[in-house]
């Protein structure tokens, strides 16, 4: 006999109204989508592991731009036995809009690629992703949390911004509840002790959202939500420190404009400026001695004078190769911590002088926050590429493609040539176009 539970929730919808003063967490300048992956499976999908780890590798590769909700649904979700029951009573008509046609698929952003169905194989989510996250969304999101461990009560705070008008008079706000951390069964994974991620427990806004309007370009909204936490999902237990709430905006039930992602308990995605390459390419070439620069321009969007903490993240970097950047007057190796006022710009130079060992060494220049912690992170990325005679290329169709980089790479050592560097296909492409190889 199949168990029907129902889930016990309060939702408050408490305010929406129009005050652009009253703005806080979104900023109002055009932002390029984040990316909302939504991964079809099971405990019984053996090759749903495989997926996971995709998924995993795109949230790393694009650090706070990527949304995984895990939705447990399909004749491979249905426990047997003791097995736990870790759908949700959203799950099948999302597939059905999605167009599920096996297990493991996905969608990024609902969003109509080369089908006539939103849902697709692994194997196409990393390009689908990149072409995502180069368009500019038509709205900012912005989200706060607060949690009362007395009452399970979660207060949500959204924010929303328009920079262009929408195609729809009509657009729909999304939230979900996810956990991470729920230990249990899966096929193709660890026994019993497989690591669920990201796992979809509720939509707090209903199947389809809830509607906003106006949605044209200027428009700003703020909306508060209370929702009581379940203390189970299907009579396993909804621990509140390994939740999240994801926010995303949907233009109709499909296309999702753009969305993010905060810890249930005092999460905040506040926008607090950007960091950005002045330079036209990515990726240098440079020879042992010789200096290589890259121009940054840092922005507050934080009112008045804020503090922000710049690091600069090297990988791969050799020991004979030195990396330092300059603000003013002063120079720092790794990190520095600069006064900017709100909506300047202002430069950082960054020097990088290769030695003789050959690399391709990606830098990363994080730019965070002193007053608000929490806030993400926002980034710029560069490449040098010295002394480097052999590239191995590995695809973009997820982390298997680096277990099997060793074939090429001990024949390329067994062959004396120590100039070699690994690095992914969408960077070759890269360097191609900046005309670095």
């Amino acid at each position: 006999m199949r168990k029907v539970y129902t889930i016990p929730v309060l939702i408050l919808f408490l305010l929406s109204f129009w005050n652009l003063t009253a703005q806080t967490l979104v900023s109002t300048d055009p932002l390029p989508k984040n990316v909302v992956i939504e991964k079809f499976g099971g405990l019984r999908c053996g090759y749903c592991p495989r997926a996971d780890d995709l998924a995993q590798v795109l949230k790393d590769t694009y650090p706070n731009r990527v949304v995984v909700i895990n939705i447990h649904q399909g004749e491979f979700a249905e426990p047997h036995g003791d097995e736990p029951d870790y759908r949700t009573i959203w799950g099948d008509s999302i597939a059905e809009l999605a167009g599920v046609y096996a297990y493991p698929v996905g969608t990024i952003n609902r969003h109509l690629f080369d089908d006539d169905i939103t849902a697709m194989s692994t194997n196409l989510w990393p390009v689908s992703v990149q072409q995502i996250l180069e368009e500019t969304s038509p709205v900012n999101v912005g989200v706060e949390t607060t949690y009362d461990s007395l009452t399970r009560e979660l207060t949500i705070h959204i924010e929303l911004y328009y920079t262009a008008t929408s195609l729809y008079h009509e657009n729909y706000l999304n939230i979900a509840l996810i956990q991470s951390h729920i230990i249990g069964p899966q096929l193709g994974g660890s026994a019993n002790d497989y690591n669920h991620m990201y796992m979809l427990r509720d939509l707090i806004t209903g199947q389809w959202g809830d509607t906003i309007n106006p949605t044209v370009e200027g428009t700003f909204l703020q909306r508060d939500y209370i929702y009581t936490v379940p203390e189970t999902v299907n009579d396993i237990p909804v621990i509140v420190k390994d939740c999240e709430v994801a926010v995303f905006v949907s233009e109709t039930k499909n296309e999702i404009y753009s969305g993010d992602v905060v810890c249930a308990v005092n999460g905040t995605n506040r926008y607090i400026g950007d960091v950005s390459l002045v330079d036209t390419v990515k990726i240098k070439r440079g020879s042992a001695g010789d200096s290589i620069s890259f121009s940054v321009k840092a922005k507050s969007a934080l009112a008045g004078e804020e503090v922000f903490l710049v690091t600069l993240e090297a990988v791969g970097l050799p020991e004979d190769w030195d990396a330092s950047f300059t603000f003013g007057d002063h120079s720092f190796s790794d990190t520095a911590m600069i006064m900017l006022s709100q909506n300047t710009e202002e430069e950082l130079i960054f020097q990088v002088r290769p030695g003789q060992t050959a690399a391709f060494v990606y830098f990363r220049v994080k730019f965070q926050s002193l007053t608000y912690p929490g806030a993400p992170y926002r980034y710029c990325k560069f490449y040098v590429i010295s002394g480097v005679t052999d590239l191995v290329v590995n695809g973009t169709g997820g982390p298997e493609s680096e277990m099997y980089d060793y074939v090429f790479t001990d024949g390329l050592e067994h062959a004396a040539c120590s100039t070699y560097a690994v690095l992914s296909a969408d960077d070759f492409v890269l360097g191609i176009r900046d005309r670095a190889f």
